[in-house]
């Protein structure tokens, strides 16, 4: 009624802009369409996994020590085989706060075999209050069969505490992945855990760690927590200086 005086006072006509409104609903449909697609695109997944392992080590001496270490994976919430492989490698102590280490892997999986080889640098630091900070560089290459082999850097950083009425070792670690391409390096993946370790005869101990990884800068980004059990075992060190000693028999 408003309307129609107000029409007729100034001699004007109003209609209404349906098309505006129309412009306006089918470019918020645009919008909404663009946005579930890119979504759809760089869709990121989650899964849980479970990783089970026993370690052997073997000490030849002070400074270098030997291990191998077996382990199964699960993956799609525990419910499927991702992977098992078998680990060999060697440690030397440089120094009283740095060791070198160097080792192989020999992975299986559901559709694919791979062979890593590893290098890497650990130094201990200060430890300052009831933590000894230990920062790790690890560089592999990941070979499979008719494709180039995978190149990536892995810094670590690590502190270590303990509490000794409990002879619990406590461990919180932070770590990146950093990808060596000819088509471009970057960082893809990061990884956080928490473990707890603790001594289970004179020679053993078993681990417990909680791992949060996602990748990222990848399409299909995945997000995982995983739950990782191991069993560690000491054989009886070799000593060198012990054999040395023994007198040498005559023939």
């Amino acid at each position: 009624m408003e309307n129609h005086k107000f029409q007729q006072k100034y001699n004007v006509i109003i209609r209404p802009n349906r098309f505006r409104l129309s412009r306006e609903a089918i470019g918020i449909w645009c919008l909404c369409f663009a946005l579930l697609c890119q979504s759809n695109l760089y869709a990121q997944s989650e899964d849980f996994e479970l990783w089970k392992g026993i370690e052997l080590k073997k000490a030849w001496g002070k400074d270098l020590t030997f291990s191998f270490e077996e382990q199964v994976r699960l993956n799609n919430n525990v419910s499927q085989f991702k992977s098992a492989f078998l680990d060999g490698g060697v440690r030397y102590e440089l120094l009283k706060q740095a060791r070198i280490s160097l080792g192989y892997r020999y992975t299986v999986r559901l559709k694919s075999v791979t062979q890593r080889l590893y290098s890497d640098l650990s130094l201990k630091l200060d430890r300052k209050w009831l933590v000894e900070p230990v920062f790790r560089l690890r560089y592999q290459e990941d070979y499979k069969r008719g494709d180039l082999p995978e190149r990536k850097v892995r810094p670590k950083l690590s502190l270590k505490t303990g509490i000794k009425p409990l002879k619990l070792d406590i461990s919180l670690a932070g770590e990146l992945f950093y990808e060596l391409s000819s088509e471009g390096s970057d960082f893809n993946r990061y990884r956080l855990g928490l473990g707890f370790s603790r001594p289970l005869a004179s020679r053993s101990s078993v681990t417990l760690n909680y791992l949060f990884q996602e990748e990222f800068n990848v399409r299909d980004p995945l997000t995982s927590s995983v739950i990782s059990l191991s069993y560690s075992v000491s054989l009886n060190d070799y000593d060198l200086e012990a054999r040395r000693r023994l007198p040498r028999v005559k023939r």
